[in-house]
C-alpha cells in the first residue's frame, strides 16, 4: 500500500509540474512590453530610450544599434522573455521568485509560500529582493539582478575593446529587460496575493489580446503609461534590509499601505504590489468571512465585501450566439480604485447571499473576459509606467561635459607620442530639469573614455571595418575619488601618457562615465558625453580634422640641398616645413587666437632609402614637432605658414604625415579647444640637375668634349655646329615648384631655387618633400664657355611646366578595388620606389640634363651613346 501510496504522490507532483504554477504574465507579453517600451517615439516621464542611445551614449542608430545582430529593442524583449524561462533550467525554478506580498513585513517570508502552500515545493524569494540579488550569485538562470546590470552597464561603457562593449551593451539591455520583468509581474493580482494561479487567467487574456492585434504594440498602446513619482523614486528604499538598498524597492513596494489604508493605494508614489493586492483578486480566490482570499486562505483585508456591490450585466449567451442573459459581478466600489469589475459572482454563492445563508459557498469566483478588461484597463497602464520608471531611474544619471582641451605635453620624440593629456570641466545634471536636487555624486570613481575613428591614410592604425564605423577606445580612471558638483562644473585632468590619443585620430569624442553614490542609490552610474547639454539634447562638438593642409604658394612642403655624404642621413634633413593651412572647421567657427604647432610622423630608415628595391625601415614611428606659431584664421581663410622642426625630418624617412595641431579659441565661447589637420606626404625625393655637357657623341662614341679627338674628327668630316665639340659650363638656373593644379611657369619673380653656377660634368641634387604630384619649371641657364676656341653664343631657355610624379615610401592600405582585397583582414601593401642609377650616380629618382647635341645631328649610331 505504501508503494502505491508513494506512486500516487510522484505522479501527483507531475502532475503539477505540467502547469505552469508560477507563471505571471506570458513570458511573451513581457518580450512584446519590453520591446513596446525600447521602441516608442514619444518620452514616458521625460525619458526616450532611442535619444539616449543616440546623444547620451553616442551610438548612432539609438534603438536600433546592432549587438550581435540584435537590436538593443529585442534585447530588452529577450530578457522580458527569459526572466520565466532562461535557456537550460528547468522550468518555474527562477519564476518562483517573481512574487511579492505587500503586508509581509519579513522580506524573508514575502515571496512565494510554494506550490499548495508547501514550502519545499517551488517556494521563492520576495522579488524585491531577487531583483536586488547579490552580484554575480542569481541562479539559476543567469545572474542578471540590478546589481549584475549595474556591472554590465560598466563594463559597457569603460571597456576599450568593440567586442567586449557590445557583449556587455547585450547584457545590459538584456539584464535591464529582465528587472523589469519583475516589476511587471507584480501587477497580476497572482504575484502581490501569493497566488500559484495553476489555471490561465489574466495573463492568458492579455496574451489573446495581443495576438488579435497585428502587433503587439498596438494592444499596448492604448494604455497610456502611469508611471511612479519621481521625486519618490528619489527617496531612499523603504526597506532597512540592505539586501533591499536601492531605491527601485519602493517600485514594488512602498510600505506605505499596511492593510488598513487601501485609500492610500490610489497615490502614484505606491508601490505597485500595493497596488494590485488591494484592488484586485486572483483566479485562485474564494469568498470568505467578508473577504477574498487565494485558494491558499492567505490572508488579505481587500477587497473585502464591503468594497463591492452586486449588479447584473448583459453578456453574450454562449449557448445562443444571438443573445444575451444576466450575470451578476462584483463591482468595486469602495476602498481604493472603483468602477470596475473585480469579479463575477456565482449562481448559488449569489442567491445564498441574497437569502442570508450564513455559510457561504467556497469556489472560485467566475472570472471571464469582462472582468480581465476591466483589470487591463487598471493594471496595464501601471505594468507599463512602472516598468519605463525602472528603466529611466536605471539611465537617469547624466554628467555635462561644458567643455574639453587635448594637449601635447611630452613633445620628445617616443614611441606613444600624441594627446597625452585631457581637461574636462563637467558637473551633474542628473534629474536638474525635474527640479530634484537630491540626486548628488558626492563620492565616486570618474573615468575618462576616448572614442575615435582613425584615418584611412594611415594604414598602421586603420583596420577595414567590417561595419560602417571603426571605433577605437581608449579609457582612464581619475586618479581620486571625486564629487562631481551641481552648480559650477568641476575641473578634471586625465594622463593618458601611457595610452595617447593618436595623432591620425578623427570625430574623436570624449565621455565621462561617474560610479558611486548618486541620491539615495549607492551604486549608481552617470554618463556624459562632450556637447550633451542639460536637456539630454546633443549639439555635435567634434574634436577632429577643422583644418585642411594643403601645398603653400611655393609648391613644397621642404626642400634641401644637403650633401648626403656630410650628414647622418638617419637623423638628419629637413629642418623647416612650409603648408597652407585652411579652417574647414564642420561647424563654421572662426579660430579667434591660439597656436598652430606641426607635428611630423614617420619611420626613420636605418639603411639606405634611395636605392632599388630599399630595405624595409623599424616598425617603430618618430615624432618631430615644431615650435608653436601664433594664428588667427577666419573660417574658410587660408594661410601660408612655415614651421621649424625641434628635430629634422631625415633624409631617409619613410611614412611620413603631417598633422597640425590647432589649441585655441573656436566660435563664440572663451574656452579653449583643439582642431587638427592631417596630409599623407611624398617621402624624400632626390631630383638631379646635371650638366652633361662634357661630353660628346660623335658617330655614336662617346669623346670628352674639347679633346683633341673630338675636335679633330668634327673638323675632318666638316660638321657644322662644331662648337659642340666643347664643354660648357652654365650659370643661372632657375627651378619653380607649384601645386599640380596649378602648374606655373620659372621666372625671375617665381622660382624656389637657384643653381648659381655648374661646371661641366656637376651636377646637383635637391631633395623634396611634396604632393605624390607637383609641378615643376626650370630653365636650361647661360651657357658658358670655357675653351678660348669656342665662339658658341646662345640664349636661355625656360621648360614649360611638366606634373612630375613623387616617390611614395610607404606602407598603404590596399584599395577596396584591388582583386585580392578581402574586407575581413587588414591587407597592406608597401609602395616600393624605383630610383635610377645614371652616370655612376646612384639613388636618383628623376634627372634633369642638359648635353652637347650629338654628332652628326641624326645618326642612328648615336643612340649608342650614354648621354
Amino acid at each position: 500500500m505504501k508503494r502505491y501510496k508513494s506512486i500516487f504522490l510522484i505522479c501527483g507532483i507531475f502532475s503539477l509540474l505540467s502547469v505552469p504554477p508560477v507563471l505571471a504574465l506570458n513570458e511573451d507579453t513581457h518580450k512584446d512590453i519590453q520591446k513596446f517600451l525600447g521602441n516608442i517615439d514619444s518620452p514616458i516621464d521625460g525619458f526616450l530610450l532611442d535619444s539616449f542611445m543616440k546623444n547620451q551614449l553616442g551610438l548612432s542608430d539609438g534603438k536600433e544599434e546592432l549587438f550581435f545582430k540584435r537590436s538593443v529593442v529585442k534585447w530588452l524583449g529577450k530578457g522580458g522573455r527569459e526572466e520565466d524561462k532562461p535557456p537550460w533550467t528547468i522550468p518555474y525554478i527562477r519564476s518562483s521568485n517573481h512574487f511579492h506580498n505587500p503586508l509581509e513585513p519579513d522580506l524573508d517570508e514575502a515571496g512565494f509560500s510554494g506550490v499548495l502552500n508547501l514550502p519545499f515545493f517551488l517556494s521563492g524569494n520576495s522579488s524585491v529582493l531577487w531583483s536586488q540579488w547579490e552580484a554575480g550569485e542569481q541562479w539559476p538562470g543567469g545572474p542578471y539582478s540590478w546589481h549584475d546590470t549595474r556591472d554590465y552597464f560598466f563594463q559597457a561603457l569603460t571597456s576599450t575593446d568593440q567586442w567586449t562593449r557590445d557583449k556587455y551593451f547585450a547584457l545590459t539591455f538584456m539584464g535591464v529587460g529582465r528587472v523589469m520583468h519583475l516589476i511587471e509581474d507584480v501587477s497580476v493580482p497572482e504575484h502581490a496575493r501569493d497566488d500559484g494561479h495553476y489555471a490561465d487567467a489574466y495573463e492568458a487574456y492579455v496574451k489573446r489580446m495581443t495576438l488579435a492585434e497585428e502587433r503587439p504594440a498596438i494592444y499596448f498602446s492604448k494604455f497610456p503609461p502611469f508611471t511612479f513619482t519621481k521625486s519618490a523614486q528619489a527617496q531612499p528604499s523603504p526597506f532597512q534590509d540592505p539586501r533591499a538598498s536601492v531605491p527601485i524597492a519602493r517600485l514594488f513596494d512602498s510600505n506605505l499601505y499596511t492593510g488598513a489604508n487601501p485609500a492610500i493605494t490610489m497615490q502614484a508614489d505606491i508601490g505597485l504590489s500595493e497596488y494590485t493586492n488591494a484592488n484586485f483578486v486572483s483566479g485562485q480566490t474564494r469568498v470568505k468571512d467578508g473577504t477574498f482570499h487565494p485558494f491558499n486562505d492567505t490572508q488579505f483585508p481587500y477587497p473585502s465585501l464591503h468594497s463591492v456591490m452586486v449588479e447584473d450585466r448583459e453578456i453574450p449567451d454562449n449557448f445562443s450566439p444571438n443573445d444575451t442573459v444576466k450575470r451578476p459581478y462584483y463591482v468595486k466600489t469602495d476602498d481604493g480604485d472603483t468602477g470596475y469589475l473585480l469579479a463575477g459572482v456565482s449562481y448559488f454563492d449569489y442567491y445564498d447571499q441574497l437569502a442570508g445563508v450564513e455559510e457561504q459557498v467556497e469556489h472560485i469566483p467566475p472570472m471571464d473576459d469582462n472582468v480581465f478588461k476591466d483589470y487591463a484597463d487598471r493594471l496595464m497602464p501601471r505594468a507599463i509606467g512602472y516598468a519605463a520608471t525602472l528603466m529611466e531611474y536605471f539611465f537617469r544619471g547624466r554628467l555635462e561635459v561644458t567643455d574639453a582641451d587635448l594637449e601635447i605635453t611630452n613633445t620628445d620624440d617616443h614611441p606613444n607620442f600624441g594627446y597625452d593629456r585631457v581637461t574636462v570641466h563637467a558637473r551633474n545634471v542628473t534629474w536638474e530639469n525635474e527640479g530634484i536636487d537630491s540626486e548628488e555624486m558626492p563620492a565616486g570613481r570618474l573615468h575618462l573614455v576616448v572614442r575615435y575613428e582613425v584615418d584611412k591614410n594611415d594604414p598602421y592604425l586603420y583596420i577595414p571595418a567590417l561595419s560602417k564605423i571603426q571605433y577605437r577606445y581608449i579609457t582612464r580612471e581619475y586618479e581620486t575619488d571625486t564629487v562631481v558638483p551641481r552648480d559650477v562644473p568641476a575641473e578634471f585632468v586625465f594622463d593618458l601618457s601611457d595610452d595617447p590619443i593618436p595623432l591620425c585620430a578623427t570625430n574623436i569624442e570624449l565621455f565621462l562615465v561617474y560610479r558611486g553614490r548618486i541620491g539615495a542609490e549607492a551604486d549608481g552610474i552617470g554618463v556624459g558625453r562632450l556637447g550633451i547639454t542639460e536637456t539630454g539634447d546633443f549639439t555635435p562638438t567634434p574634436i577632429g580634422r577643422a583644418l585642411t593642409v594643403e601645398l603653400p604658394d611655393s609648391g613644397l612642403y621642404s626642400m634641401t640641398d644637403v650633401d648626403i655624404n656630410t650628414i647622418d642621413p638617419t637623423v638628419e634633413g629637413f629642418g623647416t616645413i612650409s603648408l597652407k593651412l585652411t579652417n574647414n572647421d564642420p561647424q563654421s567657427r572662426n579660430m579667434n587666437g591660439g597656436t598652430v604647432m606641426l607635428v611630423a610622423k614617420y619611420r626613420r630608415g636605418d639603411r639606405d632609402q634611395f636605392q632599388d628595391l630599399p630595405p624595409n625601415p623599424p616598425d617603430e614611428f618618430h615624432y618631430s614637432v615644431s615650435d608653436p606659431v601664433n594664428i588667427t584664421l577666419g573660417y574658410g581663410e587660408s594661410r601660408d605658414l612655415t614651421f621649424t622642426l625641434v628635430n629634422p625630418i631625415p633624409l631617409w624617412a619613410t611614412d611620413v604625415y603631417l598633422y597640425p595641431v590647432y589649441n585655441g579659441v573656436m566660435g563664440t565661447t572663451t574656452d579653449e579647444t583643439v582642431a587638427i589637420g592631417f596630409k599623407d606626404i611624398s617621402e624624400p625625393t632626390p631630383l638631379m640637375f646635371y650638366n652633361r655637357m662634357d661630353k660628346i657623341c660623335i658617330y655614336g662614341t662617346t669623346y670628352y668634349a674639347g679633346s683633341d679627338a673630338a675636335v679633330n674628327l668634327a673638323a675632318s668630316e666638316g660638321m657644322s655646329r662644331y662648337w659642340d665639340v666643347y664643354a660648357h659650363a652654365r650659370e643661372n638656373i632657375y627651378i619653380n615648384f607649384s601645386p599640380e593644379n596649378d602648374p606655373q611657369y620659372v621666372s625671375l619673380d617665381n622660382y624656389d631655387y637657384l643653381i648659381p653656377n655648374q661646371d661641366p660634368g656637376s651636377y646637383n641634387i635637391l631633395y623634396l618633400l611634396a604632393d605624390y604630384h607637383t609641378g615643376i619649371s626650370y630653365n636650361q641657364g647661360e651657357i658658358i664657355n670655357v675653351d678660348s676656341r669656342d665662339d658658341f653664343f646662345g640664349s636661355d631657355y625656360v621648360f614649360s611646366p611638366i606634373i612630375l610624379s613623387i616617390v611614395k615610401n610607404q606602407v598603404v592600405l590596399m584599395p577596396d578595388d584591388h582583386p585580392k582585397y578581402d574586407k575581413n583582414f587588414n591587407k597592406l601593401l608597401r609602395d616600393i620606389p624605383v630610383y635610377y642609377n645614371q652616370w655612376g650616380i646612384e639613388g636618383v629618382w628623376f634627372t634633369f640634363s642638359i648635353t652637347n647635341n650629338p654628332l652628326p645631328e641624326g645618326d642612328p649610331s648615336n643612340e649608342n651613346c650614354d648621354m
